[in-house]
């Protein structure tokens, strides 16, 4: 049973890298029926698409299809990192995004790999693979297993090496993708390295003479030097015991599904080894056929010189596509669709400005800048989200650390800033850019960004600002109440109309414990004693006594403020923390974005049409 912090949706999320590889996509449709979300990193060669068709029909799988995408760094709250490929650099990299994020770390390497793994602080396991068989398996494989059942499905000679008395290991793929999900969510796992390998061992001549009998085609065994790689033997891991795995499916029932898959592929490799003459190839090829491959060679000429452009074209539709779908994002504060926009149009920029370097252009600048700007605006989105978080914590009881959720936040505001900054930077020195905007017709977008770019990192350290302050302000490390002054801008007050009601906010340890609204004159009935006005205030108000109603005649409202708390200790004995106002077309403002409420006790909606009559 998973056990990770539910996020994104309630599910877990998993990051795989490699997992349109055999073993990789096996493993995500696992993973997505264990009930996680699934982020897939892979480049896609040799046309593995196909391998991830089950997966992309599923709402809960992303797909990233280039290592080299930065992006994929900056996200949050992954619960499980799987490292199916096993590059020391890349290796590393996820190794501290594991750290960032407090996820759990699998790495997946071959049986014989001498290199040694130290994870450090990080929660990690290895898992050691060899010999593993099934459908979608990778023929590129050297290994003796491999090359047998290449042979055998596609009528080949099987190969044996040397004396054939080697033994194998076949292990069918549910098999190994059981004990890969075992070793990373079954506790006592980490720091620790299994060995998914079937105890039951063949020998390579057996093997040989047993897909001999199976094969309805008459296969010849053929001894040769090389044949594929071997392991001298097997060694199984001590802490397979703790694991409790082993290998369930055997040899006759996995080729039985394996042989099924590549029949329905119809799918036959390039025989290099058939000694065919070269003459006699000629002769039979007839004059329509070299017509034809004539016309093929064309074609694939065409599309090498113009792929640059069409991939580039590509990739600059797609950027713009995701900033157009960030706009409408942000309009209806989906702050996790505009973070995975903006990614997607960071990744096809930054593409876009690797194709464009064969050109040797200058535009390789201008795609650097649309790069940084959906970085900036991914973050946005990221630090919205924690926002979203912290919401949850503190109003409706959701579980989760306030002082977590505000670091993670002033991170991606800090980064946003840093590249907003770049941006405007850039925009400044580089004359050319604007000229180009200008003959494109783009001048008045992009003169309007030029403002706003000021403006949004001036917004953006306030909120950083905002984020630090928060966790103080909503008492995690004290109870915090605060009164807040309702006014009725209606009936003009120096800071903004008369106070008609007020409300008592209390906050203890990050939640929100106590939310009282008062008419003002219950409080000012309470008032022991006499408080002389403000000459103005009995000249013009006829008000003999001086209470909380009247205590903001001060425009300065920080003045208003102290008087509206002391006030209040004088006639409730409450104390306060803080002291905030609000007015009705505030409040008109509010209803206009989120709608109209129904008032039960009134039984009537309030909008922001008829607030004022009703208020």
């Amino acid at each position: 049973m998973i056990t990770a912090q539910e996020k994104n949706q309630g599910k877990p999320v998993a990051l795989v890298f490699g997992g349109a590889s055999f073993v990789g996509s096996f493993l995500c449709e696992a993973l997505l029926l264990h009930g996680c979300r699934v982020i897939c990193v892979d480049k896609l060669v040799d046309d593995k698409r196909k391998n991830l068709a089950r997966c992309f029909a599923s709402k809960d799988f992303e797909f990233y299809q280039s290592f080299d995408n930065q992006g994929i760094f900056y996200l949050k709250n992954i619960g499980y990192i799987f490292d199916l490929q096993g590059s020391s650099k890349m290796t590393r990299n996820l190794l501290t995004l594991a750290k960032k994020t407090g996820a759990k770390f699998l790495l997946v390497s071959e049986r014989g790999n001498k290199e040694t793994f130290s994870f450090g602080p990080v929660n990690g396991r290895v898992v050691q693979l060899a010999d593993v068989y099934g459908p979608r398996m990778d023929f590129e494989n050297e290994s003796c297993l491999a090359q047998l059942i290449k042979a055998a499905i596609f009528g080949l000679p099987l190969r044996v090496p040397g004396d054939g008395l080697k033994e194998v290991h076949p292990t069918f793929i549910t098999d190994v993708v059981y004990g890969i999900t075992k070793a990373m969510f079954a506790p006592g796992t980490a720091g620790k390295a299994f060995t998914l390998i079937n105890r039951q061992g063949i020998s390579i001549l057996d093997l040989a003479h047993w897909l001999q009998k199976e094969t309805a085609e008459k296969l010849e065994i053929e001894f040769v030097a090389g044949g594929g790689r071997c392991e001298d033997k097997f060694l199984e891991s001590t802490e397979n015991k703790r694991l409790n795995w082993r290998a369930k499916v055997g040899i006759k029932e996995g080729w039985k599904e394996t042989l099924k898959f590549f029949e329905s592929e119809k799918k036959k490799p390039v025989l290099l080894d058939k000694k065919l003459s070269s003459d006699s190839s000629l002769n039979l090829m007839s004059s329509s056929r070299r017509q034809f491959q004539f016309r093929r060679a064309l074609v694939a000429c065409l599309i090498i010189i113009f792929s640059p452009f069409l991939f580039l074209a590509a990739n600059v539709f797609w950027g713009g596509a995701n900033l157009f779908m960030i706009r409408s994002a942000w309009r209806r504060a989906d702050f996790k669709a505009v973070k995975m926009h903006a990614l997607k149009a960071g990744s096809s920029f930054d593409r876009a400005q690797r194709e464009i370097r064969l050109f040797s252009w200058q535009g390789e600048r201008w795609f650097n800048l649309a790069r940084m700007t959906a970085d900036g605006v991914a973050q946005i989105g990221a630090a919205a989200e924690e926002a979203n978080g912290l919401a949850g914590v503190v109003f409706q009881d959701n579980s989760g650390n306030p002082v977590l959720f505000s670091t993670n936040a002033m991170a991606d505001l800090g980064y946003a800033y840093r590249q907003f900054s770049l941006v405007e930077a850039e925009l400044e020195a580089d004359q050319s850019f604007w000229r180009m905007m200008r003959f494109f017709g783009f001048g008045d977008e992009v003169n309007r960004m030029r403002k706003l770019l000021p403006k949004a990192r001036h917004l953006i350290l306030k909120a950083k600002k905002a984020a630090w302050l928060t966790p103080r302000l909503i008492g995690v490390d004290k109870p915090k109440t605060y009164l807040v002054l309702f006014q009725n801008n209606h009936e003009l007050r120096p800071t903004g109309g008369f106070i008609g009601s007020f409300a008592l906010v209390s906050f203890k340890k990050g939640k929100l414990v106590d939310f009282e609204v008062k008419d003002v004159y219950s409080a000012d009935g309470q008032l022991k004693g006499h408080v002389e006005p403000p000459p103005a205030l009995r000249k013009y108000l006829g008000e003999a006594n001086w209470f909380l109603r009247d205590s903001n005649w001060d425009p300065d409202f920080s003045v208003s403020a102290k008087r509206a708390g002391w006030f209040l200790e004088k006639e409730t004995g409450r104390v306060v923390d803080g002291v905030l106002a609000v007015n009705l077309a505030l409040a008109q403002k509010l209803l206009a974005v989120t709608g109209g409420i129904r008032v039960v006790d009134f039984q009537e909606n309030i909008t922001a049409a008829n607030l004022f009559e009703r208020a």
